[in-house]
């Protein structure tokens, strides 16, 4: 299951819930490869759900995953935000692909 529904969202990468879903099904299956990809596209694409607390959603489930604190999430998260409402949606999303690389 997990894999169609990777093909799915590769087919169709805009819906971040989809890839948050993903993140959370490799996570239980302790796929952790698919997991850092699945999550990472949920926050690139975040910014095209209404939904506010969305990024926060994703960061606060990435942040128990890795360690990272909470306060560390929030700044995170914070800046996303920002660099989508300053770069704009697309350029916004180009440049959180180029930090996905790294």
């Amino acid at each position: 299951s997990l894999q169609y529904g990777l093909i799915s969202a590769h087919l169709w990468p805009g819906d971040p819930q989809k890839w948050y879903s993903l993140a959370q099904k490799s996570q239980e299956l302790k796929d952790t490869v698919n997991y850092k990809i699945c999550i990472g596209k949920a926050l690139r694409y975040s910014h095209l759900t209404q939904d506010r607390g969305f990024i926060e959603e994703i960061m606060s489930h990435f942040s128990r995953q890795t360690g990272i604190s909470e306060e560390m999430s929030d700044k995170i998260a914070s800046g996303y935000r920002k660099l989508i409402k300053i770069a704009g949606d697309e350029e916004g999303c180009e440049m959180t692909a180029l930090v996905e690389t790294f």
